[in-house]
């Protein structure tokens, strides 16, 4: 993506920015998922959710916001490793 006129401060990412660049990531990766036959896991209104390339969407799991699970607390310059199975 080309920086335009006006992104960032001085050089720096600005939230509006990142925003819109994690945004596009976002909608990239979905539309590669589908592209090659894979599903998309989300959560909605506290439920997980899978949607196929198909358009089928199947739910995972029901209130998964009920669980009592500790959130998770981050701090400025914390690093979130995921490893995909």
């Amino acid at each position: 993506m080309k920086k335009k006129k006006g992104d960032g401060v001085g050089g720096k990412l600005t939230t509006k920015l990142l925003e819109e660049l994690a945004s596009k990531a976002s909608r990239k990766a979905v539309q590669k998922a589908f592209e090659t036959g894979e599903s998309i896991v989300f959560l909605r209104k506290g439920k997980l959710m899978r949607r196929n390339p198909d358009g089928t969407i199947e739910i995972l799991e029901e209130d998964t916001a009920q669980k009592n699970e500790e959130p998770v607390k981050l701090k400025k310059g914390d690093v979130i490793k995921l490893k995909l199975k």
